[in-house]
């Protein structure tokens, strides 16, 4: 979770420097699988501490914090998007029919290496 947390946190950061809206389709990808899934399985509490690595620097975290500052944060992005963009990211994040169609470009190796290896731009 803390790998997923940290490359959503720099892919939003990028959105914000370059607009670049394939950056918002993976991060909410990586909120599904690495954020959403781990919470689902519920093994962490909200008030557990992660250490996140993001832009090369170590930051800790409660997971609650984690959830906001990744999944919040891309949510609001979202709803400063067309009607049929917002709804496209909130899809991939709650796992419906867009969320597939992502998970489905994405090939294995590269699905691997934003869940297990920190992004830096």
């Amino acid at each position: 979770m803390a790998i997923a947390v940290g490359n959503v946190i720099a892919l939003l950061d990028r959105y914000d420097e370059t607009n670049d809206g394939y950056a918002l389709l993976i991060a909410a990808w990586l909120c599904k699988r690495g954020i959403q899934d781990v919470v689902a399985a519920g093994n962490l509490s909200p008030v557990h501490t992660i250490n996140v690595f993001v832009n090369q620097r170590l930051e800790k975290m409660t997971v609650q914090d984690a959830y906001i500052k990744s999944i919040g944060r891309l949510s609001m992005i979202a709803k400063e998007m067309s009607d049929q963009d917002s709804e496209d990211i909130l899809d991939i994040i709650n796992g419906g029919d867009a969320f597939d169609k992502v998970d489905s470009s994405l090939s294995e190796d590269k699905k691997q290496r934003l869940l297990k290896q920190n992004l830096t731009f």
